[in-house]
C-alpha cells in the first residue's frame, strides 16, 4: 500500500470531453478557453481574472503590470516555488528577502516594514500550502508606501481570507492550474486583478500584446501592438480540462478542509516532537498540502524514512530559493526559515485519503515520532 502525496484529479469521462475538442478543429484559444475564463471570473467573484497557460507566466505578467524594472526592489519570501521568485530577476529587479512566520510558513507581516527602501516597488509572498498570508497586514503596509502586493496564490484555489475567496483581494494574485494543484488543467493558471485598466492591459500581454478573440481577425492577426507581450494564452484543451474540474472543484477543497482538521485535532497530542500549522480563525486555508514540524533535520529525516517504508509518501517540497545560486548576491541570515527549512515534512491531506487512511497516518506517525 502507498498513499500518495500528490494525486491529480479528473472526471470519469475527461476523454470524450477532450475528444470532441479535438474533432472541433479547434486546439488553440477558443471558445473553451472563453467560457472557462467566465466561469472562472464568476466562481472568484472576480471580473478582472485572465487565464494564462501557467502560474509562471501570470507572475510575470503581474511584475509588468506593476511596473517593476532594473533597479526595483521587491521584498520577497524565499519558501516557495522557483517561480515564485525568479521573475523578480527576469524584471532586473533585486529580491530582498524576508523571514517567514513558522506557524503557518507564510511571510512574516511583521518583518516587512523594515526592509523598505526608496527602491521598494511590491511585496511578494506565497499563501505556504494554501494557507493566506496575512493579507490585512501586507496590504495596509503596501498602501502606506504606495507599493503593489503581488499574491502568490498558486496553492491556494478556494482559501479565504476574511470570508473573502483568494483572487479578489491583493493588486494581482496568480493562481496555479499545473498538474498536482487541487484544480489542474494539465498546465495552465490565471492572473487575477485589482481593477479593469490592469485585467485589460493582462489580456493583452498575454499573447504578443494582441487582443486575440476580441479585436483581431480570424485569418489574419490585424490591430496596433502598443507592447510586446508572451505566448502565455490558455488553449481549448486545457480550458476543456478547467471547464469540468471547476464543477466538482468546492467538493475536493471541503475534503482537504475536512482532512487537516482531522489531522490538526488527532496529531496535538505529540508536541512538541511534532508541530502542526497554527491558522487564526478568520483565515481558512484549502490545505493543499499538510506541512508538520519535526524537532530538527536529523528528526524529520528519521520521521520521513519510516513515513515511507510505511507506504505514506512525503517531502519538502519546494527548497528555499535564496540559496540557489543565482540568487548569491542577495543572500542573509533568516533565522526562521533556516528552523523551518530543516524542520518542515509535507504529509497526505488530500481528497483522495479514506478514514482509514488517516488513521494510518496517524498511527502510524505516533510511533514514529
Amino acid at each position: 500500500m502507498t498513499i500518495p502525496l500528490y494525486k491529480t484529479y479528473y472526471p470519469p469521462k475527461i476523454g470524450e470531453r477532450l475528444q470532441s475538442v479535438f474533432d472541433s478543429g479547434m486546439t488553440s484559444e477558443g471558445p473553451e478557453a472563453a467560457a472557462f475564463q467566465l466561469e472562472l471570473q464568476q466562481w472568484l467573484g472576480n471580473p478582472y481574472t485572465a487565464l494564462v497557460n501557467s502560474g509562471t507566466i501570470g507572475l510575470e505578467v503581474a511584475g509588468r503590470l506593476a511596473g517593476i524594472g532594473p533597479g526595483d526592489e521587491v521584498i520577497a519570501s524565499p519558501v516557495t516555488c522557483l517561480a515564485g521568485t525568479g521573475w523578480i530577476l527576469l524584471a532586473g529587479a533585486k529580491p530582498v528577502w524576508c523571514d517567514i512566520n513558522p506557524n503557518t510558513g507564510c511571510i512574516d507581516e511583521s518583518k516587512i516594514q523594515s526592509l523598505i527602501t526608496s527602491k521598494t516597488k511590491a511585496i511578494t509572498f506565497v499563501d505556504w500550502g494554501g494557507i493566506p498570508a496575512e493579507l490585512d497586514t501586507i496590504r495596509s503596509i503596501a498602501n502606506r508606501y504606495g507599493l503593489k502586493v503581488i499574491e502568490d496564490a498558486a496553492q491556494a484555489m478556494g482559501a479565504t481570507y476574511m470570508n473573502e475567496k483568494i483572487g479578489t483581494l491583493s493588486d494581482y494574485t496568480e493562481i496555479s492550474f499545473q498538474s498536482i494543484k487541487i484544480l489542474s488543467t494539465a498546465d495552465g493558471g490565471c492572473l487575477s486583478c485589482k481593477n479593469e485598466e490592469d485585467y485589460k492591459r493582462a489580456i493583452l500581454l498575454r499573447w504578443f500584446g494582441l487582443a486575440r478573440g476580441q479585436n483581431s481577425n480570424p485569418v489574419q492577426w490585424t490591430g496596433d501592438v502598443f507592447e510586446t507581450g508572451y505566448k502565455g494564452h490558455m488553449n481549448d484543451v486545457n480550458a476543456a480540462i478547467g471547464r469540468e474540474q471547476l464543477k466538482t472543484v468546492d467538493e475536493r477543497i471541503k475534503a482537504h478542509r475536512a482532512n487537516a482538521r482531522f489531522l490538526l485535532e488527532n496529531l496535538q497530542c505529540l508536541s512538541p516532537r511534532l508541530l502542526t500549522p497554527q491558522v487564526p480563525d478568520y483565515i481558512n486555508p484549502n490545505y493543499w498540502v499538510f506541512t508538520i514540524r519535526l524537532l530538527n533535520k536529523q528528526h524529520r529525516a528519521e520521521v520521513s524514512k519510516k513515513l515511507s517504508e510505511a507506504g505514506i509518501s512525503n517531502n519538502v517540497s519546494h527548497v528555499r530559493n535564496d540559496e540557489y545560486s543565482l540568487f548569491k548576491d542577495y543572500q542573509k541570515f533568516l533565522p526562521a526559515v533556516t528552523e523551518y527549512e530543516d524542520r518542515r515534512l509535507n504529509i497526505p491531506c488530500g481528497w483522495w485519503l479514506s478514514s482509514s487512511d488517516l488513521y494510518y497516518i496517524i498511527d502510524t506517525l505516533k510511533k514514529v515520532v
